[in-house]
């Protein structure tokens, strides 16, 4: 998958009013589970943390117009509807990645072959049993069907969390990004408490910005990058 060639400087992410398309959760069943390690997690009894950089993924070559890399499961938790993108280091304008080369995308392309975009711990083989969400880095884009190449725009991206019943127990907290120059290194989310500490299922991710003319859907697509959880 291409790099994002974008541009901007970006603004603290702060807790703003849901977005006007923003989704409920729904369920949906994991059979994909291709496996990726960032690196040795760090275990404290019965739980291993994580920081998912993206990074290890190697990504499909040559790219293909249109085509679209799922990163399914990854560190022990299943990445539904989040697709690579490999920036190769030459970031000199653009959204820079937190970590290195690679950052995850979300969208409405993305969600229209894997659903709404979410962390959960519900796939196939999976042996944990819940997870905490400390942190992540977050920026947006302007793709076209083509590639993922765009423009840095601004946006909103939501996060809401679930347990296993289904019930919400974390959110909604939405997070604003605002570019306003020609590079812009990425936001950092500072989730609420109740992420950290509750025993969450999934946790999905909405993101919404504007449409460009002439365009009927918003075009808009979220990245992410250093996911920092601990699973149990």
């Amino acid at each position: 998958m291409q790099s994002f060639a974008v541009a901007a400087l970006a603004l603290v992410g702060s807790v703003a009013a849901l977005p006007n398309n923003y989704q409920p959760h729904t369920t949906t069943a994991h059979t994909t589970t291709t496996t990726h390690s960032s690196a040795s997690p760090t275990a404290t009894l019965n739980s291993f943390s994580y920081d998912a950089t993206f990074d290890d993924i190697e990504a499909v070559t040559p790219v293909v117009s249109g085509a679209t890399q799922f990163i399914n499961t990854y560190d022990s938790l299943f990445f539904q509807a989040f697709t690579l993108a490999a920036t190769n280091n030459v970031n000199t304008v653009g959204l820079i990645p937190n970590s290195e080369a690679n950052y995850a995308t979300f969208g409405t392309q993305s969600e229209a072959s894997q659903g709404t975009a979410e962390l959960t711990v519900d796939y196939v083989g999976s042996t944990i049993e819940y997870f905490h969400l400390d942190s992540f880095y977050y920026g947006c884009a302007v793709v076209s069907e083509e590639s993922a190449a765009g423009v840095l725009t601004a946006c909103t991206i939501t996060i809401e969390g679930y347990n296993q019943a289904g019930n919400v127990v974390a959110g909604p907290q939405t997070f604003t990004f605002d570019p306003t120059g020609l590079s812009s290194q990425m936001d950092l989310a500072v989730v609420e408490s109740a992420f950290q500490n509750e025993e969450l299922y999934d946790v999905t991710f909405a993101v919404a910005g504007t449409a460009l003319a002439g365009l009927t859907t918003d075009v808009t697509a979220g990245v992410i990058d250093t996911v920092k959880y601990t699973v149990l």
